[in-house]
Order: structure tokens, then sequence, then C-alpha cells
């Protein structure tokens, strides 16, 4: 399930997004997100294995992708793997998925 409508196959940026402390970040096609000039893929963040984990990946990072800009880069990571997690559950919406993601990072 990829970021963009395009229809190219190969993975290229779709946004760029600026953290709360400043760190421009990437956003591909493929649900990768990478930072700094040479592309840096963020820590802790690693590849989906299952096509479940891929779909579930493009999910979270679609799900907060415009919520970058009130996080941290250190919070980045958490935040998507939380809401890779919340894909195997049943909610009764995006913004209830958000808000639970949102609220976890938070403390």
């Amino acid at each position: 399930m990829p970021l963009c409508s395009c229809g190219c196959a190969e993975p290229h940026v779709v946004a760029q997004r600026e953290t709360a402390d400043g760190v421009r970040l990437s956003i591909w096609s493929d649900a990768a997100v990478t930072h700094g000039r040479l592309g840096r893929v963020l820590v802790g963040l690693g590849a989906p294995r299952s096509r479940f984990a891929q779909r579930a990946r493009a999910a979270a990072v679609r799900l907060l992708m415009d919520e970058v800009g009130i996080l941290d880069i250190n919070e980045i990571a958490p935040a998507i793997k939380a809401a890779e997690k919340t894909y195997a559950h049943t909610w009764s919406s995006d913004d209830a998925r958000r808000a639970f993601v949102l609220h976890k990072i938070a403390g």
C-alpha cells in the first residue's frame, strides 16, 4: 500500500516535514522515513517484514504524517511503532487512533 498514487514503482519522496526540534524528515512512497542530507533511516524503525507489517507501516506513517511538527525527532519512531500496533485492533476512527498514539508518546 504505497503512500503515493502517481503509479511510479520506484520509491520516491512524497512529503517533507519538520519536527518540533527542527529536523527535516523525508517521507517516502514506500513508507520509509529518513532524515538529514544523507537520508538516514530513523533509528528504531527497521523494515517491515510481512505484507501486513508493510500495510501497517504505510497506514501508521499516513496517520502521523501531519503530526510530525509537534514531536521531537526521538519521538517519531516510537510513535510510528505504536501506531503500527493499533492496526491489529479495531478502532472507531483514525482520529481515535491518532489521539491514542499521541497520548501514549506524551507519557
